[in-house]
């Protein structure tokens, strides 16, 4: 019986039929996974990662196929081993997939693909080729959620270091650096989120042609991860003498050199990660992997059968466990809320009907959106009485609808109230947009990543308040 599953299992011409297990068990992921890479509200660097993950392939496949370092913990030769790590997995899938975020599940569901398509692809894949799996989600927006605030904070510190070091004497407050009269702040678009991904991305880039060991590849990415924090501080400092005044650069060479400058130090670092990923050692010889060979049937020839139904059911449940989840969830009460204001900074508010788009996800939202007009102006409220990540930036709707973003500095209204800028353009069309959120207490945050941390840690109460303003620019 043993013997017979493991033909099935090895025999290429019913691969097909793990490819439609696949797409069946995980099809929420694929669905979200889709519009995820396709939004234009997000960064599309997870298909560079799918593209250069087939191109390895490619390469290691002519190269000598299917071989692998004999350290590597991904490497099973034993078919139940196998079965045993995909069926814990599974186990951790059905157990959050109705409660954990979506590039969690992604994560987990693109974990077991691999571990299941390792034994049967014609080459191998090793850490660094998971580490691409896991980049090909579309992590970016995730992570200026979770990591934008605190790296803003950590590049904040880190430049004052830098700075008095070299003998300026600065100061910090949140995500500005203070000198003199000069206040210099870091907005979200320099928190190194895109460094960081580039860093890991070459790393593990790396890390699989070159085919390093387990060990080998974590300690760069690691390095990685440091190198890309360094490297946006060693920014952050250089520039912040361009942007305090004290060196003067004005024009259209302002905006070359704050490019320039954090392009020339991410080189920098990027061919001091390659140096570093070239010197590490690889394994001198290369096990093959052979599934049949490494099968010992004498112990637990009864027992795979019994594993392989076990992870069939499992498979069933993954796809069927999403069809219970109640879309409804998310609503809240409205007995908390007290109502939409009537005036914006002393003018009338008109109601606009929401946009169907609009609609639709303000009926998933677990808070309340409300559009007005004031004539001149249009003004978004979003009322929220949790934390929750469905709150996001403006900027990805416009980017959604085809506008092309450009951030402006820090505005601040006639009441010294802190408010994030830019300007949204498509065709002849121009806005100009601000944003911040705000609570009852007084306490307010320009960015949702800030606003999301002190929430979480009770740094402030709910209900809170998002408000976008969009004017036109004639």
């Amino acid at each position: 019986m043993t013997k017979a599953v493991l033909a099935l299992y090895q025999n290429t011409s019913y691969g097909w039929l793990q490819w439609l297990v696949l797409v069946g068990t995980f099809w929420p992921v694929w669905q979200w996974y889709f519009e995820r890479l396709t939004d234009p509200a997000d960064e599309p660097l997870g298909i560079v990662a799918v593209l250069t993950l087939l191109l390895l392939g490619v390469h290691k496949y002519r190269s000598g196929g299917r071989k692998a370092s004999s350290r590597n913990f991904l490497v099973a030769s034993n078919f139940g081993i196998t079965l045993a790590i995909v069926g814990a997995l599974l186990c951790i899938y059905c157990a959050v997939i109705t409660v954990a975020p979506p590039i969690v599940i992604a994560l987990l569901a693109l974990t077991i693909c691999g571990v299941i398509l390792h034994r049967t692809l014609p080459v191998a894949l090793n850490v660094g080729d998971f580490s691409l799996l896991a980049l090909s989600l579309p992590v970016v927006a995730s992570l200026n959620y979770y990591l934008g605030y605190p790296m803003r904070i950590l590049a904040c510190k880190m430049s004052a270091v830098m700075l008095n070091i070299g003998g300026l004497a600065v100061n910090v407050q949140g995500t500005e650096i203070l000198s003199n009269n000069s206040i210099v702040g870091i907005d979200p678009p320099c928190s190194g989120i895109k460094m960081l991904w580039v860093a890991l991305y070459l790393s593990a880039t790396c890390a699989s042609l070159r085919g390093l060991r387990t060990e080998q590849t974590l300690k760069l990415l690691t390095i990685s991860f440091l190198a890309a924090i360094v490297a946006n501080a060693l920014r952050v400092s250089s520039l912040f003498y361009v942007e305090s005044g004290i060196v003067q650069v004005s024009g259209v060479w302002h905006t070359l050199v704050h490019s320039g400058v954090g392009v020339g130090i991410f080189a920098l670092s990027a061919m001091a990660l390659v140096k570093v990923a070239y010197s590490l050692p690889t394994e001198t010889k290369p096990a093959v992997v052979d599934i049949e060979n490494g099968w010992d049937a004498s112990r637990t020839d009864k027992l795979v059968p019994l594993a392989l139904g076990c992870v069939l059911v499992l498979c069933v449940a993954a796809a069927a466990l999403p069809l219970t989840v109640n879309t409804g969830a998310n609503k809240v009460s409205d007995t908390s809320f007290a109502g939409w204001p009537s005036q914006f900074e002393g003018q009338h508010l008109e109601p606009i009907k929401l946009a169907d788009v609009t609609e639709r996800f303000a009926r998933e939202f677990p808070g309340k959106i409300a559009v007005y007009t004031t004539g001149r102006s249009r003004v978004v409220y979003r009322w929220v009485p949790r934390p929750t990540l469905q709150l996001h930036p403006s900027s990805n709707c416009y980017k959604a609808s085809g506008y092309e973003i450009k951030w402006l500095p820090e505005y601040r209204d006639t009441k010294d109230q802190k408010w994030t800028a830019f300007q949204a353009s498509k065709g002849t069309e121009k806005l100009l947009v601000r944003e911040r959120i705000y609570d009852q207490a007084g306490h307010s945050w320009t960015d949702v990543s800030s606003w999301y941390w002190a929430a979480v840690l009770k740094q402030s109460t709910s209900p809170w308040w998002a408000i976008s303003i969009a004017e036109r620019i004639e």
